[in-house]
């Protein structure tokens, strides 16, 4: 199959939500052309017990700290500085070892093993969580790798993985190194336009992060990092570079043409376990299964540069109000409400009194259907009074023009 066999760990990926069969074959496809470090091989297997069919699975190496797989430097006692992989995990409170941040992410420590960690590794790994998560909201991200991050959240946007931020999130923690690492990656058998929540995904017009669940606090936490100065356009930059560098629709499509023969008999067998004969909405056969994720990848390039152009602008507003709040700034705020696609859950404003001395934080719900209450609630809040030299000069002007006249 093309997987070594010097490993000892094995993981059956049920194919059960994956009508393709391809979902995740393809996301790791991806994964290695983006350059995420540690992405794991998988290859598909029909599983046979007693004579009986009974599904279509993915036979993958397992996630875990070891040469050829997490191939970073294992954790010793004389330095708890690292490694660590830990999975951002809804559930992971179930599990022997995991800890909630001060703002309530829930993260599952998978390695060390709960066997294995000592209690100043634990308490290590948790108090470096709590620093870059602080750091992060007061705008600070020295403690993020920036490059695995763009990468990680491009991957997970452009398959529309609605379980993003809710498990499977996988980071990494390096002995002697302060920056957090994003990935690897996991199971994609909800994306590439597989879920409910989202279809059809490309007429979205927010990131994927909005619409899922999430872990805690996870999807605020990303969204945090997102509104960082600079952080959006570099993730534009990377996007672009991307597309410029191997990730095209064309050499998605040709991978997909190249599984899609080797897996009609099965994608057929295992559709007719599972379902039975329940097939509609123009379903003919494993084939048309196929399909859905081939008109899912052409059109999803157009529409991320769209929302990352958009989440871009609004960002740009965002920070343009922040600094002056004018009522010519309130009057293009709201016409900018009012005209484009809204592309966050929702605008915050910030009055600075007279003094600049405090911020009132005002947060308003700019859900597409309210926008027009959103441009009445901005213009409750008149802008800065002028400060009393303009008045005074406004007040000479007015005589001087009254002198004039007379």
């Amino acid at each position: 199959m093309g997987l070594s066999c010097k490993y000892k760990k094995w993981v059956l990926l049920a194919n059960y939500l994956d009508k393709s069969l391809i979902r995740t074959l393809l996301a790791f496809k991806i994964s290695r052309i983006i350059g995420l470090e540690f992405t794991t091989r998988c290859e598909p297997v029909d599983l046979i017990m007693n004579g009986n069919f009974r599904g279509n699975y993915l036979i993958c190496v397992q996630i875990e700290m070891k040469e050829g797989r997490v191939d970073i430097e294992e954790i010793t006692e004389d330095d708890e500085t690292g490694g660590y992989l830990i999975e951002i995990d809804a559930r992971a409170a179930s599990e022997e070892k995991y800890f909630r941040t001060n703002k309530g992410i829930i993260i599952e420590i998978k390695y060390p093993d709960s066997d294995d960690i000592t209690q100043e590794q634990e308490q290590y790994i948790k108090q470096f969580m709590d620093i870059l998560e602080k750091n992060a909201y007061n705008g600070n991200l020295t403690y993020i790798d920036y490059d695995s991050f763009y990468k990680y959240f491009l991957m997970q946007e452009f398959c529309a993985d609605i379980d993003s931020v809710l498990s499977s999130f996988h980071m990494t923690k390096r002995k002697g190194d302060d920056k957090l690492y994003f990935g690897p990656d996991w199971d994609y058998d909800r994306a590439f336009d597989n879920d409910i929540r989202l279809i059809p995904t490309n007429q979205k017009s927010k990131f994927v992060l909005y619409y899922g669940d999430s872990s805690g606090t996870t999807r605020q936490f990303i969204i945090t990092i997102l509104e960082t100065k600079n952080i959006m356009s570099n993730i534009n930059k990377t996007w672009i570079i991307l597309k410029e560098n191997g990730l095209d629709s064309e050499t998605l499509k040709l991978f997909i043409e190249d599984k899609k023969d080797l897996l009609y008999e099965s994608g057929n067998l295992n559709n007719l376990r599972w379902y039975g004969n329940k097939i509609g909405n123009g379903i003919k056969d494993y084939f048309d299964y196929v399909d859905v994720v081939i008109n899912y990848i052409e059109q999803r390039f157009d529409t991320l540069s769209k929302i990352i152009n958009n989440y871009s602008k609004d960002l740009e507003i965002y920070n343009e109000c922040i600094v002056a709040w004018t009522t010519s700034c309130q009057k293009f705020l709201c016409e900018e409400i009012l005209k484009r696609d809204k592309t966050r859950a929702c605008f915050q404003y910030f009055l600075s009194d007279a003094n600049r001395g405090k911020g009132t934080h005002i947060c308003i719900d700019n859900k597409d259907t309210n926008s027009q209450k959103a441009c009445k609630e901005v213009s409750k809040y008149p802008p800065q009074n002028p400060s009393p030299i303009i008045l005074i000069f406004i007040v000479i002007l007015y005589f001087l023009l009254i002198l004039l006249t007379n």
